[in-house]
């Protein structure tokens, strides 16, 4: 090749011509472009191509196809030529390339991504087109703008957009998809694309997870920011396709997101490019069995008895469980993985929200809003008689600042009340259920009910506004036994719930004031907390204090 192919970590895929006629149509389009420079200046910028012209023979692989040459596809109708015209075809001398996607080297218009095609001409001196894949249009059956690359604003998966229905649309790994609504994630390292007669190969140029791929991420970001005019897509979904990627069925995992109550959290992309969340769980034995049923049933039991109802779509949603051998039940074979998918995937947790202040990526307002979605939320669980029991900024997801969207997160440790123990409660066991930070004062000493939610809500509202969280323990601060400052801590806590309540009647610390209530009978109910001054205003007076520090998996007992 030569100068001008760049070779840089930055041209993150290649489009390479894959059949006969491909390679026929891109030389042809370098044959012109070096007769024409100045009128195709910007097409230019996505091609790279050898320094002399080679056999056609010689480029070819033994995958390559064609109608021409006699090994054409099942789609193809052409008859089969005789020797000596197949042997004047390889023997033709062609320009051998490929076409280059580099954030270095902008599509004309990157709202759309690169475009593809034969161009449009007619009313537009680039052909409305980046990447021109032939002139004959007719013999190569290939449209004005066959199809577009560009990455979903959300997700930041590159993704494959036939522009046209019927027979104008395109073949993906041998799959045809027309139609705009039909487009198809590229989360492969290499696929082969057909548009017309003229066949490529699409391939990655470097792996996901390695030190091209942390460079190529950075510069999304700016792409993203600067000509998508988006915020930054999801990291776990973004991320380059490689050869370590999981595939299940049709939804491929590039990586994870982070560990819920049990199990791993994972990102996982469907070829049509739905993305959701997958917890992954090993079985192995009787109890990783029993553990992975039960956290499965408590997902499809809350499915069941939220259907329908309002707020749901603030609670994550179980859609599908899939077993690597097929079967529910555990066979006692070899150790199996079970992967149940979630929606909607979170862009991330509170957490870096909580952390700070100074975090001028989302605004006030916004964290009002996600807040507010929390709590329709936690209403539309408690309508229902289930407690979440695990509140905490981490298990709940930010799945966009614009528009603020939140989703409650991780249930594998929330608890369906039955009507005939409604007032009874659970029954508190300590050491095995919530986060120190976050427990409520009878969580561990006595049975209890949704209150707790509340408690834990408060202190997230808390952070989430100011940044501060008023006791730091690695271990439950309201146990006498395990806290031997048990008296200062109870003292502590007065005393903020005191000033908090001197507090202003729209201010998020009367807000927790009321939330924070030391018997749970005290606490707002989720729908009354909805009907604080607070949510009308937005306004928060922050503490003294804005020291935050992030809160610690309980200890076991």
């Amino acid at each position: 090749m030569d100068s001008k192919e760049n070779k840089s970590p930055f041209v993150f895929a290649r489009l390479s011509p894959h059949n006969i006629e491909a390679h026929q149509a891109f030389s042809n389009v370098v044959d012109t472009i070096l007769n024409q420079p100045t009128q195709f200046e910007d097409h230019c910028k996505f091609l790279s191509y050898s320094p002399t012209q080679v056999p056609l023979h010689s480029v070819l692989s033994v995958s390559s196809t064609s109608s021409s040459a006699g090994t054409g596809t099942d789609t193809e109708t052409e008859p089969t030529v005789g020797e000596d015209v197949r042997a004047k075809i390889m023997d033709q001398m062609i320009w051998k390339g490929c076409f280059t996607l580099s954030l270095d080297v902008l599509p004309s218009r990157p709202a759309f991504g690169w475009r593809a095609g034969s161009g449009r001409w007619k009313n537009d001196a680039t052909g409305a087109v980046d990447l021109i894949l032939t002139y004959s249009t007719l013999s190569d059956d290939v449209r004005g703008s066959h199809f577009w690359l560009s990455f979903n604003k959300n997700t930041g998966v590159l993704m494959l957009q036939p522009r046209h229905s019927g027979r104008n649309g395109i073949k993906l790994k041998a799959m045809y998809y027309a139609g705009q609504s039909n487009a198809q994630a590229l989360i492969e390292t290499a696929s082969v694309i057909q548009a017309g007669r003229l066949e490529y190969k699409f391939e990655y140029t470097f792996q996901g997870h390695s030190a091209a791929d942390k460079t190529f991420q950075l510069s999304k970001i700016k792409y993203f920011r600067d000509h998508l005019k988006a915020p930054p897509p999801i990291a776990a979904t973004s991320i380059t396709p490689s050869w370590n990627s999981m595939a299940i069925g049709p939804w491929t995992i590039p990586g994870t997101v982070g560990k819920g109550s049990y199990g791993v959290v994972s990102a996982a992309i469907h070829q049509n490019g739905t993305v959701v969340a997958v917890k992954s769980f090993l079985r192995f034995d009787r109890p990783t069995e029993r553990s992975t049923m039960n956290e499965m049933v408590t997902a499809q039991t809350l499915m069941n008895h939220i259907q329908g109802q309002d707020n749901r779509e603030y609670i994550l949603q179980l859609k599908e469980v899939i077993f690597q051998r097929g079967a529910s039940k555990f066979d006692r074979g070899p150790p199996e993985q079970v992967w149940m998918l979630y929606t909607p995937l979170a862009h991330c947790t509170f957490s870096p929200y909580c952390l700070s202040q100074r975090d001028d990526t989302i605004s006030r307002e916004a964290r009002v809003a996600l807040l507010e979605q929390v709590l329709k939320g936690v209403i539309c669980l408690h309508a229902q008689n289930w407690v979440h029991r695990d509140l905490k900024p981490a298990n709940l997801g930010v799945v966009s600042v614009e528009p603020p969207k939140a989703v409650i997160l991780d249930l594998g440790l929330a608890h369906h009340i039955e009507a005939s123990d409604i007032k009874v409660g659970i029954q508190p066991t300590p050491g095995q259920v919530g986060t120190v930070m976050y427990l409520a004062p009878e969580m561990e000493l006595q049975p209890y009910n949704e209150k707790v939610d509340i408690w834990a809500f408060g202190l997230i509202a808390l952070q989430l506004m100011t940044g501060f969280h008023p006791w730091k323990m690695a271990v439950n601060p309201w146990r006498p036994d395990t806290n031997v400052d048990y008296n200062h801590t109870l003292l502590y806590y007065h005393t903020h719930l005191r000033d908090w309540k001197r507090s202003a009647p729209d201010t998020v610390e009367n807000l927790v004031s009321k939330l924070l209530e030391w018997d749970p009978k005290d606490r707002l109910s989720a729908s009354e907390a909805l009907q604080h001054p607070f949510f009308d205003t937005g306004h928060a007076k922050a503490p003294v204090s804005q020291e935050i520090e992030t809160g610690k998996k309980r200890q076991r007992d």
